[in-house]
């Protein structure tokens, strides 16, 4: 069945970064429904509106999801100075091993005839992902094809003496690890499933803590932030999550900091504490559900770094665009 394509939900954030941050950056981001607090359940008078995110993604045959990539860069203006664009579709198939498995691959168009020429090493590798039967990724099945890829690379960056042999040992021990690599390899997508299985309260406003990692030490940061779902207007079997988080006090103070050793020792002597004026850390999503059909319709995942008055985003967007049942 085809899905039909819907317009873009998300709204670009002002301004972005400078070129040197973020080539390697990714934010950690996990959502689980079931672990969050939230800021209203001893307010006298609340009445529960309650939902269950049920999932039917393990009874179909295969499903199609199109990811579109924007990465955009803007100055204190908002004028965008760079911006690309990227599309791929994910067509995962069951696997006639095991009902509960399927296989995904990137492709250049819907039908699955051209290979996605942009695609790095990694998602050249195809995924083998577990299903539970609420539609959460229970595990990743080849994750050890991943985890040797990454152990070789880093065996090349020790040989060539660009990482210790220390950091290559604790490395290599932290990537023995199926759930550390799960997240490396498919973190988006680990993410977007993460909502099944769950009952959430739409009278409820849910505070979260993610860890985001810092795009100038590496570090991971926790970060507070919200979350609430409401009905869509006009759709009655749909809801929407909306959720944020932004780094703020300790935190954003932490970043500042990071900001000012990172810039000093790339830039030494020319470098000033005063040229660092604001340091900003900031993650959105917005996930579109549809009760009916129990399936996730539309994902935006927005992550964007801000320096002085400079930014740089990297925004995901996921749709379900086709799936099969194990009679069609």
């Amino acid at each position: 069945m085809k899905i039909p394509a819907f317009a873009p939900i998300h709204k670009f954030a002002t301004a972005c970064l400078i070129g040197l941050l973020f080539t390697t950056y990714t934010i950690k981001a996990q959502i689980n429904i079931t672990g969050t607090q939230n800021a209203d359940t001893s307010e006298l008078g609340h009445v529960p509106e309650l939902e269950y995110i049920a999932s039917n993604l393990p009874y179909y045959k295969s499903f199609m999801l199109r990811r579109v990539v924007q990465e955009y860069i803007a100055n204190e203006n908002g004028f965008l100075l760079d911006v690309k664009l990227d599309t791929a579709f994910m067509i995962f198939k069951r696997s006639e091993k095991d009902s509960s498995v399927y296989i995904g691959t990137y492709h250049a168009d819907d039908e699955g005839s051209k290979a996605f020429a942009k695609a790095n090493d990694v998602e050249k590798i195809p995924l083998e992902i577990k299903l539970a039967p609420n539609g959460k990724i229970k595990e990743l099945v080849n994750w050890k094809q991943f985890r040797d890829y990454f152990v070789s690379s880093l065996s090349k960056q020790a040989q060539a003496d660009l990482i210790t042999p220390a950091y290559f040992r604790e490395q290599k021990e932290l990537l023995n690890k199926e759930a550390v690599i799960r997240l490396l390899v498919m973190e988006d997508l680990y993410y977007l499933f993460d909502i099944y299985g769950d009952t959430v309260d739409l009278n409820l406003q849910y505070l979260r803590v993610k860890g985001l990692k810092s795009p100038f030490s590496g570090k991971k940061l926790q970060v507070l932030g919200n979350l609430t779902i409401e009905r869509i207007e006009g759709a009655a079997n749909s809801l929407r999550f909306k959720a944020q988080n932004r780094a703020d006090g300790p935190v954003k103070q932490q970043l500042m900091d990071e900001a000012i050793r990172y810039l000093k020792t790339k830039e030494q002597d020319k470098y000033s504490s005063t040229q660092i004026l604001n340091v900003g850390l900031n993650s959105e999503q917005e996930f579109d559900y549809n009760l009916k059909a129990k399936c996730l319709m539309k994902a935006t995942l927005s992550d964007v770094v801000v320096l002085n008055l400079q930014s740089r985003g990297n925004i995901r967007v996921y749709q379900l665009w086709d799936y099969r049942f194990p009679w069609e």
